[in-house]
């Protein structure tokens, strides 16, 4: 069991981003909290570029933001961008518990707060989630919550498995997660079993050289081609560079990682849809930082080395 559930401590801290699970730019918190925190990372902006096939890149007044607190935790995401003609805009806000967990998620929608809150169980694995709906009462201008939905997960623990049982809001059981890890501690193949249909999601990972995630693959049933799959690619410090998505086996977007060369931090990010070619591109060009002294004798003497050097 402890080869398992150590395996997140084995990681390399070098990397801005984490990738283990394959969720680099997605919903859920993808930076490396060691690094964020070591670096004193305090805030990302970057604005939009959009770029068709043909035509010139084209600036935008829409922006992309990262926020992190002071242990390098993602705090908040704010996302503002053209759709369907009209300026959107999407806050995700994140909190953790005492074990740095993620208690509750809190995006914004039209009407409120989609609020997530979490419980888990001795091993830290999920046991519960629950969805609802915070909204202000349009007389009182009170906060309000509407339970939309409620799983409570049981988990049972093997050698190199994990089995997952998901309850409905009627406490019956409606799907098993079964996840297969190898004897380093990699997870291998995770499985979806839906109980009322007998359907299956396969999902299996493999890794390269270095222990990082090299390709996610998800099949239905006994489907040869699969429903979706992502390939990802590394510089030489284990950096991601790129994540690609193939649907039905056809090859849909590129998202491209690109860093700054005298910081090492993420400076862009280029999402391009293959089949029309169209680019859409966050560049960071606003980077804060927390003003945090480092009283380090090692750091002090290696700034001495180096302003020395400098004058010699």
């Amino acid at each position: 069991m402890l080869l398992i559930f150590s395996f997140a401590a084995l990681n390399s801290k070098a990397q801005m981003l984490d990738n283990k699970n394959g969720d680099a730019f997605t919903d859920k918190p993808f930076f490396n909290e060691a690094f964020i925190q070591k670096n004193q990372v305090k805030e990302l902006k970057g604005n939009f570029i959009y770029k068709k096939k043909g035509d010139v890149m084209r600036p935008t007044s829409y922006y992309y933001v990262y926020h992190f607190d002071t242990l390098g935790r993602l705090d908040f995401t704010y996302e503002t961008k053209q759709d369907d003609g009209t300026k959107d805009s999407t806050k995700i806000f994140f909190y953790y518990d005492s074990l740095q967990r993620i208690r509750e998620t809190y995006q914004t929608n039209s009407n409120g707060f989609l609020v997530k809150s979490y419980t888990f169980d001795h091993a830290n694995f999920k046991n519960s989630e629950l969805v609802s709906q915070l909204y202000y009462d349009s007389i009182e201008e009170v906060p309000r919550s509407t339970i939309l939905q409620e799983e409570t997960i049981v988990n049972q623990y093997f050698d190199k498995q994990i089995q997952s049982t998901y309850y409905n809001n009627y406490h019956l059981p409606y799907k098993k997660i079964t996840q297969q890890f190898n004897e380093l501690g990699y997870l291998l193949e995770s499985e979806d079993f839906f109980l009322m249909n007998s359907s299956r999601l396969t999902t299996k990972y493999t890794y390269n050289e270095h222990g990082f995630l090299a390709q996610k693959t998800t099949y239905i049933d006994t489907l040869s081609i699969p429903v979706q799959e992502e390939k990802y690619l590394y510089d030489e410090f284990g950096n991601l560079t790129l994540k690609s998505i193939y649907k039905n086996g056809i090859h849909q977007t590129d998202i491209e990682f690109l860093y700054n060369q005298k910081s090492a931090l993420l400076a862009t990010i280029i999402i391009r849809e293959v089949a029309t070619n169209f680019m859409m591109i966050i560049r960071f060009t606003e980077i804060s930082f927390y003003d945090i002294p480092n009283t380090s004798d090692t750091v002090i003497e290696q700034r001495e080395e180096i302003e020395q050097m400098s004058i010699e």
